[in-house]
C-alpha cells in the first residue's frame, strides 16, 4: 500500500495545509488568525472541514466555503473577483458581517439547503447592489451545496460561481 502524499496532522510531515499552493491569494487564509473566529485554530479543525477547504482551493472555479454557526468564509482566488468590494474582508469573517446588505436575501438560501441537504441554485435573486435591487440572472448562476459534519447538524455551505459572462 503506497502512503499518501498529503500531510497527516499531528505528524512529522507538516500542517494539513501544507498541500494548498503558495499564491498571494491563499497566503489570506494562510496567514489569518483563525482563532479569532468561532472556528479556532485550523490545527484543531476536522478532517471534514480540512478537506472541503482543501477543494475549495484546489477548484478552479470561484468557490466560497461558508462553515459555522457564523458562516466564516474561506475562498479561492476565482471567488475574489465575485466579492468585488468585500474582498479582502470577507476571508474569515462571517457572510452577515462581510455582506450585511446582502444577507436577508441569500440566508434563506442557507437555511433551505441545510434543512433539505439539497444543493439549491441561485440564478434569479435580487441582491442589493450599492441600495439597488439587481437581478443576477445575466451575470452568474450560483449554486449553494450544504455539508454536513458526521450525521450532524449541517454545518457548512459552498457557493460555486459561474460567471456567465464567459460563456
Amino acid at each position: 500500500m503506497q502512503s499518501s502524499s498529503l500531510p497527516i496532522r499531528g505528524s512529522s510531515q507538516g500542517s494539513w495545509t501544507d498541500c494548498i499552493a503558495k499564491t498571494e491569494h491563499n497566503a489570506l487564509f494562510l496567514n489569518y488568525d483563525f482563532a479569532t473566529t468561532s472556528l479556532g485554530p485550523t490545527s484543531g479543525w476536522s478532517p471534514i472541514l480540512c478537506a472541503y477547504v482543501t477543494m475549495v482551493f484546489a477548484d478552479s472555479r470561484g468557490a466560497c466555503l461558508y462553515w459555522g454557526p457564523d458562516r466564516i468564509a474561506i475562498y479561492n482566488e476565482g471567488f475574489a473577483v465575485t466579492a468585488e468590494g468585500a474582498h479582502p474582508f470577507l476571508m474569515g469573517h462571517g457572510f452577515a458581517e462581510a455582506f450585511p446588505e446582502l444577507a436577508p436575501n441569500i440566508e434563506p438560501v442557507f437555511e433551505l439547503a441545510a434543512t433539505t441537504g439539497q444543493a439549491v441554485n441561485v440564478d434569479d435573486i435580487q441582491l442589493f447592489v450599492n441600495g439597488t435591487i439587481t437581478l443576477r440572472r445575466p451575470i452568474s448562476s450560483d449554486s449553494s451545496f450544504p455539508f454536513a459534519e458526521a450525521m450532524a447538524k449541517s454545518q457548512g455551505s459552498t457557493i460555486l460561481h459561474s460567471n456567465l459572462r464567459r460563456r
